[in-house]
């Protein structure tokens, strides 16, 4: 990600008839913070960030808004607030709409006016159906949804046009239980972390998982992973927690390293490789506590300190004759129920 942070001072104003009514509004808000956000492959958008101060009795004069919702341009292609009054059940996001992030909330700490990064609907509980996002929609933000705990389902015209989810988009949402994730490249940084009633995911054209993406979904049992043909790369505590998923197939996916915890705290009794991987993090199955068998594949080149610590259901951990391992961490299985490995392949 290229960041090009600017400031600027831009309030332009502007009168909209929308529906017989007039509609005060202006095109930006005091200051901008504009950066390059690549999405997908080939598509690159601009965002910024917009201050709105709710207490200020003049800032329903500098957004343009309509249905209780803020968007950033009289377009009204990118949703980046909704209004305090806001407290629809059921919000079907408009076919115009590509974005939806979020704004710059200012608020009093200790008598001085401090920026709080805000999703566009965060900590909305009245919220509980978002249903027909538009054709268009291919980017939710960082905290869109965040902390929406009555919301329970997120339904797509067309699912596959969404291609980014932003930072902890959807953290805390405890009663999601079903959104399609089809299409989605990037699944950014906690972006479903203590989704507790999600039981499925669609992860297939993932391109990368961060960290805790999710982390402590413990409905969740199915991915799709295991049809993830371009995935590069998982971070750590992707599935901490996630109790009740038991397989993690990553054999067709490009990765080449094992994260360290991967999936730490899960139901996870079976792991297989990817054909390519070459490394074994530090801490890689750290606490896999229903893991019983792992077989190391020959690819395999360094493996990490305390890779299988905390294992405690681990009762086979097998070496695979044609290894090509040059690199062995220390206390690989502290921790855990085994109390020898057969290293013996490593020496031919």
């Amino acid at each position: 990600m290229k960041n090009k942070l600017k400031s600027k001072k831009k309030v332009a104003k502007l009168s909209l008839l929308i529906g017989g009514s007039l509609l005060l509004g202006s095109i930006v808000s005091t200051s901008l913070a504009s950066c390059i956000i690549k999405i997908g492959n080939n598509v690159s958008v601009t965002t910024s960030v917009t201050d709105i101060n709710w207490s200020d009795p003049n800032v329903m004069n500098s957004i343009v808004y309509k249905n209780g919702v803020v968007y950033k341009d009289i377009n009204y292609d990118e949703i980046i607030a909704v209004l305090p009054s806001f407290s629809k059940q059921i919000f079907t996001i408009p076919s115009t709409v590509k974005k939806i992030s979020g704004y710059n909330k200012i608020v009093k700490v200790n008598g001085v006016s401090t920026k709080v990064y805000t999703g566009a609907f965060e900590g909305v509980t009245t919220l509980e159906q978002v249903n027909n996002a538009g054709d268009k929609l291919a980017y939710i933000g960082n905290q869109s949804f965040k902390g929406c705990t009555s919301l329970f389902s997120f339904t797509f015209l067309r699912a596959a046009e969404l291609s980014y989810l932003g930072t902890s988009a959807f953290e805390n949402c405890s009663k999601l239980t079903t959104i399609d994730t089809s299409g989605v490249s990037n699944f950014s940084t906690a972006a479903f972390k203590n989704c507790s009633s999600l039981t499925t995911i669609n992860v297939s054209d993932a391109i990368a998982i961060g960290d805790e993406v999710f982390s402590g979904c413990s409905s969740l049992t199915s991915t799709a992973i295991e049809s993830a043909t371009k995935l590069l790369a998982i971070n750590q505590n992707a599935f901490a927690d996630c109790t009740a998923l038991t397989t993690l197939n990553l054999s067709i996916t490009q990765l080449k390293t094992i994260p360290s915890y991967i999936a730490p705290n899960s139901g996870i009794t079976s792991f297989n490789f990817p054909s390519a991987v070459t490394t074994i993090s530090s801490n890689a199955f750290t606490n896999c506590t229903s893991l019983t068998t792992l077989t190391i594949p020959s690819t395999i080149t360094s493996l990490g300190d305390s890779a299988f610590s905390g294992t405690i259901k681990l009762t086979s951990l097998t070496f695979n004759t044609n290894t090509s391992l040059t690199t062995l961490g220390s206390s690989i299985i502290n921790g855990s129920s085994l109390t020898t490995v057969d290293l013996s392949p490593l020496s031919k």
